[in-house]
């Protein structure tokens, strides 16, 4: 696609959520400053290894249709919590070797590698978490749309004493009867019981 048909076509997406108060008697645009186009291509769901060409493009018409606040990247932080342990950031699609890298670290100066490796991610962890953890029905068997079964685990994390946010848990994932994936804890604390965190895709 042609760098002015892409441009009309974001204008297009825009201006069809636009709603003006009269008639239009002229139109200015106006740009941030202009960064040099790659032309590398690649896989929009490839094995990973290089930014595709075409997700830079997808990136800009989704903001362009659902607008710039719904459409973000994250970014990791060295943190056991789950909860903490990621950061909603800007999303800057550039190679960096085999990977992307967020604007964030790019702003920080730091490494372009995750903070989150080694014993960090011993465990699978799923991308999606719940807003707040669920509890669940059951005491030695934990129930979410029937018995679940458990896979892996279990990961104990015990962290956050010193911000009066602390945590005692043991996770593990656990597959229920129409089979999707769950990542579920045991309050080792005195709440007890277990509770729904996320969701493997």
């Amino acid at each position: 696609m042609s760098e002015a048909a892409r441009i009309a076509d974001l204008l297009r997406e825009r201006l069809a959520r636009t709603m003006l108060p009269g008639p239009v008697r002229g139109l200015r645009l106006r740009s941030a400053p202009l960064v040099e186009a790659r032309a590398e291509a690649g896989e929009l769901f490839g094995n990973g290894h290089h930014c595709a060409a075409a997700v830079p493009q997808l990136v800009e018409r989704l903001r362009a249709r659902l607008g710039a606040e719904a459409v973000h990247g994250l970014s990791l932080v060295a943190e056991h919590r789950p909860e903490a342990a990621q950061e909603n950031g800007d999303v800057l699609l550039l190679p960096s070797g085999n990977r992307c890298i967020s604007a964030k670290t790019v702003r920080k100066g730091e490494s372009h590698r995750s903070p989150m490796t080694g014993e960090y991610l011993r465990f699978p962890r799923p991308a999606w978490l719940l807003a707040d953890p669920q509890p669940l029905e059951g005491d030695a068997t934990p129930r979410y749309e029937g018995p679940l079964e458990m896979e892996e685990g279990p990961e104990r994390i015990e962290s956050g004493w010193w911000d009066g946010r602390d945590v005692r848990r043991d996770y593990y994932v656990a597959r229920n009867p129409a089979g999707v994936r769950l990542w579920i804890f045991r309050e080792r604390g005195a709440r007890g019981g277990w509770f729904l965190h996320g969701v493997f895709g």
